[in-house]
């Protein structure tokens, strides 16, 4: 067959990944000034609305690896491959029924907060130090994830200092590069805006991103010629062993194990920080469901792209021969096959900055540990706020560099994917299964979670690095043994009588609704509607979309360009015209 011939990213398209990148950084500065605390950093004063937190964490939940790993597994082995996509759907649906409304009647700041109070301080202080560099390296991964589709869509070649006229005399691969301007970009909106900047970042990128990834699944159909062929594999389509994303056969007891490790995940990962940033439980529980929706919807959206680039590129290393895995560049195919020039600008700014908000969000999420789970605990307890929120912005700097660092690392050793899969098969029951059986058992007392953390932790290690075991295996002796430890500690290692009140007076805590009234103070987010600022930078985001049409091409592709542009304006503009109305239904102020 004929394959279809690929754009390249066109001057117009440069110009606005730019613009589209330089509002992200100016997102970031415009908060600045709503942080006067790390309540406002941290968890947006705990009144962010429900809506831009169930946004946000559907974008922090999705990332890069939905169009580098994720599309790969899924040109890779089809159907069974878009199982991979569905953890965030069992995950928060999981969460609504029992976890989001827990989570914000912890009333806490970060995750570890509630270690301390659900177990005790030293199982706080080890849980916290190891979550920091585990998240640390999973935070470098994405960043790779993101660089490496980056790289591939806009055909990054190598960069020499000394052509930049720089005094130094070395070379950056194109993936180097990319990893440096993404982390400065989101080093500096993390910096300055924290949480408020981060969500608000999202929501842009979901109003931008979602109408040109729906519009994508029509038109790859139209190129395939036949819906029926999504459910087929190409003759004699074969990916070789050695370039494959995984290294070993992907069945349905793996991709169990893979989800059931991904629901621990989701319920302890940055997705957790936007059910305690609402106003109280019944928002929490609407995070999570509008999340739940968000990941059925973006299943079905992004599953089309790469099961039609089987058929229409059946060969992507002839495409992506520089990269380790090359089916990581099968939705940049789709792009790249379909889209009109502008669009592709637009598109691959939206993906940069959405694959961002999985960096974004455990960069901020780890921040706010290490300054009020270690710092505010440990090496100064007596802390004020301004001197809390310097911490805080200057731990977000130095593990946002740290991160680079290790990122640029990992750039020279395999597929990000890999990365990703290494760091989920150590790192992930030590801690989340603690986390979440801590949350739903006040039987377990103070010492089960540090217990259970060394018995997972020492086995992960042995079964990935020494015994060099496949995932399966791994994984599934990990989940037994921490269940195991966890509920069998309870009956072994009784707490003290002051300790087990305690314990006794966190559940009771558990069972007291948030009265938001009393229990909320003033925060920056106070003087500011998200629906108006979120909505009028929609509205000129799309007006700069219809613009595009002005570029010179086919007038089928200015077409494109012009409807897409046309939904975001008009979700933009829908935002303005619902916040005019809340405003003027809300009564006057008293006095007035």
């Amino acid at each position: 067959m004929d394959y279809p011939v690929l754009k390249t990213v066109s001057a117009p398209d440069y110009l606005v990944i730019a613009a589209y990148l330089a509002t992200l950084v100016w997102i970031g500065k415009y908060f600045s000034g709503y942080n006067r605390n790390i309540q406002d950093f941290f968890k947006g004063g705990g009144k962010l609305p429900w809506w831009v937190g169930g946004i946000s964490a559907f974008m922090a939940g999705f990332s890069a690896w939905i169009f580098t790993g994720g599309a790969g597994v899924v040109y890779e082995n089809g159907l069974l491959g878009t199982l991979f996509l569905c953890t965030g759907i069992l995950a928060t649906f999981i969460a609504w029924l029992f976890f989001a409304k827990r989570w914000r009647r912890t009333r806490v700041t970060t995750m570890f907060e509630f270690v301390s109070a659900r177990f005790n301080l030293p199982t706080q202080q080890v849980l916290s130090w190891a979550y920091l560099p585990i998240n640390l390296f999973y935070c470098s991964a994405v960043l790779l994830s993101l660089s490496i589709f980056v790289t591939a869509a806009l055909g990054i070649g190598d960069i020499s200092t000394r052509a930049l006229g720089l005094p130094l005399d070395f070379t950056l691969t194109g993936v180097q590069a990319t990893i440096l301007v993404a982390g400065a970009i989101i080093l500096a909106y993390c910096y300055f805006g924290g949480l408020l900047a981060v969500t608000s970042c999202d929501v842009l990128s979901f109003l931008v991103i979602v109408p040109i990834a729906v519009l994508i699944v029509p038109l790859m159909v139209v190129k395939l010629g036949s819906v029926g062929k999504l459910f087929t594999t190409p003759a004699g389509f074969q990916v070789p062993a050695e370039q494959s994303i995984f290294g070993e056969p992907i069945t349905f007891f793996f991709v169990l194990i893979w989800l059931t490790s991904g629901i621990h995940s989701y319920t302890t990962n940055p997705i957790v920080q936007r059910y305690w940033s609402v106003r109280d439980e019944t928002q929490a529980r609407k995070v999570a469901l509008l999340c739940m929706w968000l990941f059925i919807f973006g299943v079905l959206v992004w599953s089309v792209p790469p099961l039609a680039v089987r058929h229409l590129f059946p060969d992507l290393t002839s495409l992506y021969g520089s990269l380790k895995a090359p089916a990581e560049g099968a939705y940049v195919s789709a792009c790249l096959a379909v889209l009109p020039h502008g669009m592709i600008g637009v598109m691959f700014a939206a993906i940069f900055a959405a694959s961002m908000s999985s960096i974004d969000s455990t960069l901020n999420f780890i921040s706010g540990i290490f300054t009020n789970d270690i710092y505010r605990k440990v090496i100064r307890k007596d802390a004020d706020e301004r001197h809390l929120l310097r911490v805080g912005r200057l731990s977000t700097l130095v593990i946002g560099l740290t991160a680079m660092g290790l990122s640029l690392v990992m750039s020279g050793h395999g597929g990000a994917f890999s990365w990703m899969i290494r760091f989920d098969e150590i790192a992930t029951t030590p801690i989340v299964v603690p986390l979440v059986l801590g949350l739903l058992f006040p039987r377990c007392g103070s010492m089960a979670a540090i217990i259970t953390f060394f018995a997972g932790l020492s086995w992960n290690v042995t079964g990935v690095i020494f015994l060099q075991l496949e995932y399966k295996p791994v994984m599934l002796v990990s989940f037994i043994l921490t269940y195991l430890t966890f509920i069998s500690s309870a009956w072994l290692i009784r707490d003290r009588r002051d300790k087990a009140e305690s314990i006794r007076r966190f559940f009771e805590l558990l069972d007291t609704p948030v009265d938001p009234d009393r229990e909320l103070g003033e925060a920056g987010i106070d003087r500011l509607s998200m629906l108006r600022f979120i909505g009028k930078l929609a509205a000129g985001t799309g007006t700069v979309i219809c613009l595009m049409a002005l570029i010179g091409q086919p007038l089928g592709d200015r077409l494109i360009n012009l409807a897409g542009g046309a939904v975001v304006l008009a979700l933009g503009w829908l935002m303005v015209r619902a916040d005019r109305k809340i405003q003027a239904a809300k009564p006057p102020a008293a006095g007035n």
